[in-house]
């Protein structure tokens, strides 16, 4: 299968996974909410999010040895395979044992990151262990298996599996919230679920690739440049941590569990949406790494071609974000539930803000150029830790952990970002690009603006039949405005043949 087809396959099968995997932990944090509380949402929020700062002690090992493993795959090396898989396997469990044992230091504080009460018949301790055994279990046994799949482009394997898991997660889950308003027992389902899961991905693994197997030993310079890379993601994995999860407890801390519940409604549907555009671009990523290897002007017309493609979908689902989240909240879970018109514009900025990089850290990843800008990510966490604090001290808002982020995103990561691509692998001056960004803001702005005065100031109320029109009228808007501002470029001339390529290949 050529890379464009395994593309589209990955991207098709992705989507329709994420679809999926949001709209039942979606459907059971509205049940938890109306049948057990605010407090035991703001708790799962608070727990998830100390568990993805554990994770940062993967460190990018996943990244760093599927970047190594493109060669070998292409010039069917199956020895140096087989042995990069056997030192992922290694580094693995010696990131499980350093995630458990961090977990258990950090079990006395937990007590610590709630403000007010938390339900009485929740162990906080017993609940963490849950979570953690979640995490520890794929580092400990067949975690190291998606390696594999990612390396050769079969995200589509991965997405597939834990597709038939979860959806058996969460019928489990949901039956259990129903029947036993049982929250421990709830969480017992997400903790164990990760056993059968990781022992599929061995099967299908042996089965798809019965020659490579965990052992060899790869040479010490190979070592040298995973330990080189792995320790060049360091501070970019610490970085995403402070920025996205670090909010939640600060919010549970400073603000309460009623207001993370609130705020997590929010956060959970427009990640939601982050979570769907990225499984596109992480489609692309095994083939924009072999196309760099290639030839690297193509690459770079690849990189023009994909950002058009990628700032239009940011600026649909900003388009959506504006004009549908508040309704959306209010029809599932009421009008309490829901901020005001200027909390949700500044969390559409800070999707935006996040989003719009998002190409450009594809290629970036693709080719291997963590270590160029090592300190962004330290620079980045500190800048928005120390304004998150005091802005929460000062103002006692959620917008005070957006603001410091919208910051950092646009006037430190980007720009730093945007240099390293065209100056390490393009050979480029950046300054067109970034005019060119800045036009697509101006695009953007102009854009969700319209969308914002329609759903928002002229249709007015509030019902399914309206949702679906202000639905309708979001995705239109933008793609037309688009069409009209850049039909002439040569970059949406080619988009335009490379889409009618795409729906070919689904058809066949």
């Amino acid at each position: 299968m050529n890379r464009k087809k395994r593309t589209a396959v990955n991207a098709t099968v992705g989507i329709f996974y994420k679809i999926v995997c949001m709209v039942f932990p979606f459907l059971i944090r509205t049940i938890i909410i109306k049948i057990l509380g605010d407090e035991y949402a703001g708790l799962n929020s608070l727990f998830t999010s100390i568990i993805s700062a554990l994770s940062l002690a993967e460190l990018g090992v996943g990244n760093a040895v599927v970047y190594c493993m493109y060669e070998p795959i292409v010039k069917k090396q199956n020895d140096k395979l087989c042995a990069l898989l056997n030192h992922i396997k290694k580094m693995y469990n010696i990131i499980g044992a350093i995630v458990l044992f961090v977990g258990i230091l950090i079990t006395p504080f937990l007590k610590y990151l709630i403000k007010g009460d938390y339900p009485a018949d929740v162990n906080l301790y017993i609940l963490f262990f849950m979570y953690l055994f979640n995490l520890v279990f794929g580092y400990f046994f067949y975690g190291y298996t998606t390696s594999l799949f990612l390396a050769h482009q079969r995200n589509d394997v991965i997405s597939i599996t834990s597709l038939i898991v979860f959806v058996i997660q969460y019928i489990l889950q949901i039956l259990i919230l129903f029947l036993t308003h049982n929250y421990m027992l709830y969480i017992l389902i997400y903790a164990i679920i990760v056993i059968p899961q990781n022992i599929i991905y061995k099967v299908v693994s042996k089965k798809m690739y019965p020659e490579i197997r965990c052992q060899g030993n790869i040479s010490d310079q190979l070592k040298k440049k995973i330990k080189v890379e792995v320790l060049s993601l360091l501070g970019h994995k610490i970085g995403a941590v402070i920025l996205v999860s670090i909010d939640s407890a600060l919010i549970s801390a400073f603000l309460g569990l009623s207001e993370l519940a609130k705020y997590g409604n929010y956060y959970y549907i427009y990640s939601s949406v982050i979570a769907l555009t990225t499984i596109i671009a992480q489609g692309m990523l095994a083939g924009i790494g072999a196309k760099i290897v290639d030839n690297k002007k193509a690459a770079y017309d690849l990189f023009m071609k994909l950002s058009m493609a990628w700032m239009l979908m940011v600026t649909i689902c900003s388009s959506c974000l504006i004009g549908l989240l508040n309704p959306f909240i209010g029809m599932v879970f009421g009008r309490e539930y829901c901020y005001s018109k200027m909390v949700v514009l500044v969390m559409v900025i800070y999707y935006f803000s996040w989003q719009f990089r998002n190409m450009g850290l594809i290629f970036k990843d693709a080719a291997g150029l963590w270590s160029k800008d090592w300190y962004k990510p330290y620079i980045g966490m500190f800048i928005n830790l120390i304004f998150s604090i005091v802005f929460l001290k000062i103002y006692g808002t959620v917008v005070a952990v957006l603001l410091p982020t919208i910051i950092v995103m646009a006037l430190l990561y980007y720009p730093i970002e945007t240099f390293v691509i065209h100056k390490y692998l393009f050979e480029k001056k950046m300054w067109n690009y970034i005019i060119w960004t800045i036009e697509f803001v101006v695009f953007s702005i102009f854009t969700v603006g319209i969308n914002n005065f329609i759903c928002n100031y002229v249709i007015r109320n509030e019902s399914i039949i309206i949702f679906i029109i202000k639905m309708f009228i979001s995705i239109a808007v933008p793609s037309i405005i688009f069409v009209v501002f850049f039909h002439k470029t040569e970059q949406f001339k080619l988009l335009k043949s490379d889409i009618k390529s795409i729906i070919k290949i689904q058809k066949s």
